[in-house]
């Protein structure tokens, strides 16, 4: 399993291995919440954003789609960042309480 370390659209970042199955749903917010907020483009042209944030996104997304333990675990391995900015990550212009 890898993810890219500066975190370009998620689905194309992950290989599952067959270990996790992410529903398209999540992928697809994941993926939005990485298109508007994009700090940089990686070599490959694809859109990145900020690591901590987007753990700390993708994890409170898992909570509330209810999504099994396995993949907030996934979450919690394979994003090296930590998770936020004391507490908080950013979305477009709003700081949100993790």
């Amino acid at each position: 399993m890898i993810l890219i370390q500066n975190y370009p659209a998620f689905e194309h970042a992950i290989s599952l291995e067959g270990k996790v199955e992410f529903p398209k749903e999540f992928l697809e917010k994941v993926e939005s919440f990485i298109q508007r907020n994009s700090v940089a483009v990686d070599e490959k042209k694809r859109k990145v954003c900020c690591g901590k944030c987007l753990k700390a996104y993708s994890k409170k997304l898992a909570n509330e789609m209810n999504l099994e333990s396995g993949i907030q675990d996934f979450l919690e391995k394979e994003i090296k960042e930590t998770e936020g900015h004391d507490g908080y990550f950013i979305d477009k212009e709003k700081l949100i309480k993790i």
